[in-house]
């Protein structure tokens, strides 16, 4: 089992739980993925990103749902990047 496996959607607990698995803060994991939806798209993200599997794997794996992972991306790099 992954540790970004069973991971709940409710807004405090999956700050809290995901928080520990990532240099993010539980308010900054808040902010950045206010909805159901894109704490669910971040989960499947990060799933993908910690398997065991090569890169190329990994990015066919992600581009070919680009458009679920687009938004989550974004927030990661602007937050990468600009803080």
């Amino acid at each position: 089992m992954g540790k970004f496996d069973n991971i709940p959607l409710s807004l405090d607990d999956f700050a809290a739980e995901t928080s520990t698995h990532t240099i993010m803060t539980g308010p900054q994991l808040k902010r950045l993925f206010g909805t159901k939806a894109e704490r669910q798209a971040f989960i499947d993200l990060m799933k993908i990103i910690t398997k065991r599997t090569n890169e190329a794997n990994k990015l066919t794996e992600i581009t070919k749902n680009m458009r679920k992972y687009a938004g989550v991306l974004l927030k990661l790099a602007r937050k990468a990047a600009l803080g």
